[in-house]
Parts: C-alpha cells; structure tokens; sequence
C-alpha cells in the first residue's frame, strides 16, 4: 500500500493530512453543526492541532489500522472540507465515517468521499465488510439509509438499533448500526 495514500473521487481528493490542515479542520472540528452527531465534542485549535498529528503519525503505523483522511475538492488539494476515516479493528469488517464542513454541505462532497474509500476498502485493503453508525434521533442522517438516501445508493443497510451505542455532547444516544458487504459494493459499482 502507497504512502502517502492520495484517492481521487469525481469531486474530491481524499489524501493524508499535513501539519498545516490544522486551521482548516477547525471548520469541521470547531463546529457545533458539524459535530452534533459525531463521537466527539467540538474542539478548540489546540486540541485540532492534537487529532491530525495523531493521524499523521497513525498513518506510519505498520500494519496500519486507521485510515484518518482529509478530504479536499478536486480544484484545491492544499485546504481539506472534511475527513472520512476507516477504522481497521483486525477483521475483515470495519467502521467508515465521515464529516464535511458545514459551509460545504448538499454539494456532493461527503457522498463522493464515501465512495473513494468504499473503493478503497472492498479493492486494495479487501475488506469484506464496511460498517457506520447513525444516531436514531438523527433523522436527516437516518434518511440517508432510504434506498434512494446517499447511503442506500452506496448499498448500506439498517443492521440493528444499537441502545446507548455513543456518547455525544454529554448524552448517551441509540443509533441505527449499517453496512455494506464487498459483494453488495461490487454488485452496484457495475
């Protein structure tokens, strides 16, 4: 596997993070909007600055078991919308997720970052499952799972309801558990 790892999508460039993403991140994880539903609060610059050094450094980690990735537009590589991470836990089923600034939201971009890394995931890595999880109380999100949402396109499906599955801003939330399986994937990328 290449390092430094650099997919591109129909709009975006999913790549590592360099040192000087940090201000631009603070978009995405400084913003109340964006990490609502997220498994992690708001954060300061400082705090930032900690998670993508922590993803450079995981990013030399042999064999490498976190895929935390910026995600850029195709025009603009230098300043990162958001990330999509893939968390390997040592199986071949995994956790995706993804979050895209708030400024940036409805264009495609999120949708187009997930696709990147499904390719990624079920074609190099081999993967034979993807999972996510969503927040019931997150219906905007939990509409996304619909066959015809941005994650029933990329052949995701409800699993189960999960009771008090993440802390998020001081609450305990049950999300709907989902996936995509390898064979569903390649099925849909005809």
């Amino acid at each position: 596997m290449a390092h430094p790892l650099r997919l591109i999508g129909d709009k975006v460039v999913v790549r590592e993070f360099h040192p000087d993403d940090v201000e631009d991140m603070q978009r995405v994880f400084g913003d109340d909007r964006v990490t609502a539903w997220l498994s992690f609060d708001s954060r300061d610059l400082d705090e930032t600055r900690v998670r993508i050094e922590k993803a450079i450094e995981n990013a030399r980690v042999v064999p490498r078991t976190e895929f935390y990735l910026a995600v850029t537009t195709l025009d603009d590589e230098a300043h990162p919308i958001g990330f999509v991470r893939l968390v390997r836990s040592g199986s071949r089923g995994e956790e995706i997720g993804c979050a895209i600034a708030a400024d940036e939201w409805g264009r495609g971009y999120g949708d187009d970052a997930h696709r990147v890394l499904l390719d990624f995931a079920f074609g190099e890595l081999e993967l034979e499952r993807v999972a996510g999880w969503i927040p019931l109380a997150n219906t905007k999100r939990m509409k996304a799972l619909d066959e015809n949402g941005a994650l029933g396109r990329l052949g995701f499906v409800p699993d189960r309801v999960a009771p008090r599955y993440v802390f998020i801003n001081g609450t305990w939330w049950d999300c709907m558990l989902n996936s995509v399986t390898a064979e569903e994937w390649r099925r849909r990328s005809r």
